[in-house]
């Protein structure tokens, strides 16, 4: 009677063993582990099979090609992924390390899984949005997830709150929500005054109501050219400045720091949408005095 420890017990492959296995065509067809030592020849065939990926992370193949060098690479149970095409779902640091080092190294590899398993590889760890729009073949990938995020928790009222849509399931918000992808641009144009995801994500929004308008608004927030102190962006300008100069981290606002600028944002857009003054204390967000969240729909003339 076989046991247990015997079924489990994965078998031990050289390159070139593994290299004749993956060939075979029953070999992606149910899922299979071995324990394979990979020469850079076999890393190189690897990386090489066509798949939408993570790009490559240079400080990451730095750090494995240094414990390569240096000998203290070991076998831990981590595993290289591959799908039913033998192509790299999760690993391609490792193996594009082992290219460049010119040092073989021992691993797990597990194939024989399906591509959609990528999205939930390593959940648990944050497989950033952008890796997962960049693996479905999005340009600006990372750009598009962060106006993807900023315009969900508009969109479900979680400006404020430490809630995020889930990557996994970015990439069917992306594709419902398409006209994101031409507002990028206007994210790039008001970044000095605005993080360029929320930017991109309010004028995706505010242009669903009145395109002209938000065109118009956003260039004066961006370029601040014909207006004076009888403008409402002029103020808005102003206020963002203030704001923007103020945070110690730009790069890393707090979810309440990103809040306040959507709520000066959208304030502004309300004053700008009705034609009346709105200046420096009318557009600030009073949290503290428990002033709502504006709502995104602009009152009408």
């Amino acid at each position: 009677m076989t046991t247990m420890g015997q079924t489990c017990r994965l078998h031990k492959l050289t390159s070139e063993q593994f290299e004749a296995g993956r060939h075979e065509p029953e070999i992606g067809r149910s899922p299979g582990a071995a324990i394979v030592t990979i020469e850079p020849w076999l890393a190189k065939a690897l990386r090489q099979v066509e798949n939408n990926n993570r790009p490559l992370k240079p400080r990451m193949v730095e750090r494995i090609k240094a414990a390569l060098h240096g000998g203290y690479w070991y076998v831990n149970g981590e595993v290289i992924i591959l799908n039913t095409e033998m192509a790299v779902l999760d690993g391609k640091n490792r193996l594009q390390s082992c290219v460049e080092a010119k040092v073989a190294f021992e691993t797990v590899i597990t194939w024989g899984w399906p591509q959609d398993a990528f999205a939930y590889i390593d959940i648990g760890i944050k497989r950033s949005g952008g890796d997962t729009l960049s693996a479905a073949g999005e340009t600006n990938a990372f750009a598009l997830s962060a106006a993807a995020h900023y315009d969900w928790r508009l969109m479900t009222r979680n400006m404020a709150t430490g809630l995020e849509l889930p990557d996994p399931l970015i990439k069917a918000y992306v594709h419902k929500n398409a006209g994101l992808k031409a507002s990028l641009s206007w994210g790039d144009t008001t970044a000095k005054f605005i993080p360029k995801g929320l930017g991109a994500a309010l004028h995706y929004r505010l242009s669903q109501q009145d395109a002209a308008r938000a065109k118009q608004f956003f260039q004066e927030i961006g370029h601040g050219e014909n207006i004076n102190r009888h403008d409402t962006t002029y103020w808005l300008r102003e206020v963002l400045a203030g704001l923007r100069k103020r945070q110690q981290q730009p790069l890393h606002l707090s979810h309440k720091d990103q809040a306040h600028f959507a709520a000066i944002v959208i304030k502004g857009w309300h004053a700008f949408c009705a034609g009346r003054l709105a200046t420096r204390d009318r557009l600030i967000w009073h949290e503290r005095r428990e002033e709502p969240f504006p709502e995104l729909v602009h009152e009408k003339k």
